[in-house]
């Protein structure tokens, strides 16, 4: 998924919280199931118009509801 989505590859260090299965309507694309890892880069992330990095007071307005909060509730574990 990494490579896919930002071009390297990672090592995965562990799962960071269990599955989370959307609820009908709380997802724009469904009902996927996201699984949340810790990750060490094997690469450098080139940050673009549509790639880049954002601080826990940055996140975009767009962010999908529960990925907000999700940020927001693990924050301080990583």
């Amino acid at each position: 998924m990494a490579l896919e989505e930002v071009g390297i590859d990672v090592s995965v260090l562990g799962t960071l919280a269990l599955p989370y299965l959307w609820r009908p309507g709380e997802h724009p694309y469904g009902r996927p199931l996201s699984i949340y890892t810790i990750v060490r880069s094997l690469g450098i992330i080139q940050e673009t118009d549509t790639r880049r990095f954002f601080g826990p007071n940055e996140l975009p307005d767009n962010i999908v509801k529960v990925h907000r909060r999700f940020i927001e509730q693990h924050l301080f574990l990583v």
